[in-house]
Parts: structure tokens; sequence; C-alpha cells
């Protein structure tokens, strides 16, 4: 497998959607908790996965979200506080050129969701997340992972809905009912 560092909106997007699900009562957790939770889940699989040689590669992306932020007027001192300093941080040396795992989880705190995601899309979002978040070992009993598997049940039952559209599906129907495929209509209404 592989894995790499998910960007900051990316993050944001998945805590929304997180939340919107409302795993054990989520939906009153500030979104941007829920995103450092996320953020560090990743980071934690990428160190896993790749050692310090490896996450060297990711230092201009980290570079680019902090410093993209800084110069819209983000002060780094403004919202690190209260993290862990850089030095007392087990993945503070996957991060080079001066950009911090503390300044990377309060990029992903402070990003704003992207908006008008279908459920399908939702979906992936998580499913990326996800695959990029599980190398290490403790991925498995992670709050996060629970949180990911919760919205999936979520978003399943609207993907559901919306694709059946008021149609009650419950029982498979028996074999000799020919119920009419999507092309069939199809074909019936190009050919009418």
């Amino acid at each position: 497998m592989s894995a790499f560092i998910c960007h900051e909106y990316h993050i944001a997007t998945c805590a929304e959607i997180v939340k919107q699900s409302d795993p054990h009562g989520l939906r009153d957790t500030p979104r941007a908790d829920i995103a450092v939770a996320m953020a560090k889940e990743n980071l934690a699989s990428v160190a896993y996965r790749y050692g310090p040689e490896g996450q060297a590669a990711y230092a201009p992306l980290l570079n680019a979200i902090v410093g993209g932020l800084v110069e819209s007027g983000w002060k780094t001192s403004d919202v690190v506080s209260g993290a862990p300093p850089a030095e007392a941080d087990p993945l503070a040396d996957m991060l080079r050129d001066g950009v911090t795992v503390p300044e990377y989880v309060a990029a992903c705190r402070w990003a704003e969701p992207v908006a008008g995601w279908s459920p399908a899309e939702a979906h992936q979002y998580l499913a990326c997340l996800a695959y990029q978040s599980c190398e290490h070992p403790e991925w498995a009993k992670s709050p996060v992972r629970e949180w990911v598997d919760f919205a999936f049940g979520w978003l399943s039952d609207r993907l559901v809905r919306t694709t059946l559209a008021g149609r009650h599906v419950w029982e498979v129907p028996h074999p000799t009912e020919k119920k009419p495929h999507p092309t069939d209509l199809f074909d019936a209404a190009m050919a009418g």
C-alpha cells in the first residue's frame, strides 16, 4: 500500500461529512476538533509507512499549505497555541523546511470544507482519507476510523434513497417477475 498527506481542505471536508453523520453525538463537536484528529491519523500513517527519508518529499506540499495561509494573513502563533511544541511531537521530524506538525494540524483545523458534495462523492472523499490513514497499527482502534465507518453507513442510506427516488425496494423479486432495466426504459423513451 501507499499513503499520502491529504490537503487541508480534504481533511476539513471529511470532518464536515463525519460531523453531519453524527456518530456518537459528534454533531455538537466543533468541526475543527474532528479535523485535527483526522490530520493526526493521516500524518501517523505516512510517518509509519515511509520513515524520515520518504517523508521529506512531503515538505513542499506542507510548506504550500502553511505558506498560503500565512500570505492571507493567518498567523501560526494565533492558532498553534496549545499544540505540542515540534520537539515534543513524535512526528516532528517528518516535516522539514520549517513546517512543523502543529502548523500543518492548525492548517487543517482552520481550513474551510468544500461544499456541495453528493453522497457518492462524500463516500469517496472518506474512502481516500481512510486509505491514506490506515498504515499505522493504531488505525484499527482509532476513533477516526470508527467515525468514518459510521459515516459510510449514513452515506449508503442517503445514496440508496437518492438512487431509488422513493421506490420501495426490500425483497429480491421472484426470478420470473421481469422488472424493467433502466436501459429498457431509456430505449422505450427514445423509441416513443
